[in-house]
């Protein structure tokens, strides 16, 4: 499992989507680690499959980050962690990319976010097979894909988050639309989401926040997790 650090413009963001199509096709295989049990009321502990702070990371890298619960109350200071002993932080500001290989069919079925004592917390849950390719950083002129138009959400700084292969399907019922819509969901220093729509297989977020903060961006397994965590 690779991982990119590096700047992306929306005008770039199509030549980007691109490379990672061509680049799917000649990797094979992709280790994983399982996170956490995916219950309904989430255990305190998972292990990431990917970091942000990381270039390369193995299939034995893990670093302690728990994800949002019912309650949204526990520490999860930990999460700042070394990952690997590659970086003295997972935090960053630049614009990061993680890339996995494969052809996967993701739905959205929950957005959430979370205040803890160091970081606030967004997450996007998905069911389906595979893992996601995912884009994010800081925009000061957020659009939304495709129409190009303004997607401003409440907030001083705006963080993009693109989860590409989520395909969309006509079939698909209002309930399970649904679950993808961001409305109402606000944490602590996270103001607003911002909901771009699915296009050509890619999920658009736009999270507002009070100010522009180090963010570390990570995946988890069982059930998939998409998991942003902003240092406070």
């Amino acid at each position: 499992m690779t991982l990119h650090s590096r700047k992306f413009s929306p005008t770039r963001r199509r030549a980007v989507y691109a490379a990672l199509a061509a680049a799917a096709l000649t990797v094979a295989g992709c280790g994983a680690e399982t996170g956490d049990t995916g219950s309904s009321a989430e255990p305190e502990a998972g292990s990431p499959t990917t970091s942000a702070a990381t270039s390369t990371a193995p299939a034995s890298t893990s670093a302690t980050a728990e994800d949002t619960s019912e309650a949204d109350t526990k520490d999860v200071s930990a999460a700042a962690a070394p990952a690997g002993g590659q970086s003295a932080t997972p935090f960053t500001l630049e614009d990061t990319h993680l890339q996995n290989p494969g052809h996967p069919e993701l739905q959205i079925e929950d957005v959430r976010a979370g205040s803890h004592e160091d970081v606030d917390r967004v997450v996007v849950e998905l069911s389906g097979t595979g893992t996601p390719n995912v884009l994010a950083g800081y925009t000061a002129d957020p659009r939304q894909q495709a129409s190009g138009l303004p997607l401003v959400p409440a907030g001083n700084a705006y963080f993009e988050l693109i989860i590409q292969g989520v395909p969309w399907s006509m079939g698909l019922s209002d309930a399970d639309l649904a679950k993808a819509d961001p409305s109402g969901v606000a944490a602590g220093g996270i103001q607003e989401i911002a909901d771009g729509g699915i296009f050509e297989a890619d999920a658009q977020y736009i999270v507002g926040l009070n100010a522009q903060r180090p963010y570390n961006l990570y995946l988890l397994e069982n059930p998939t997790r998409v998991v942003v965590d902003f240092q406070k």
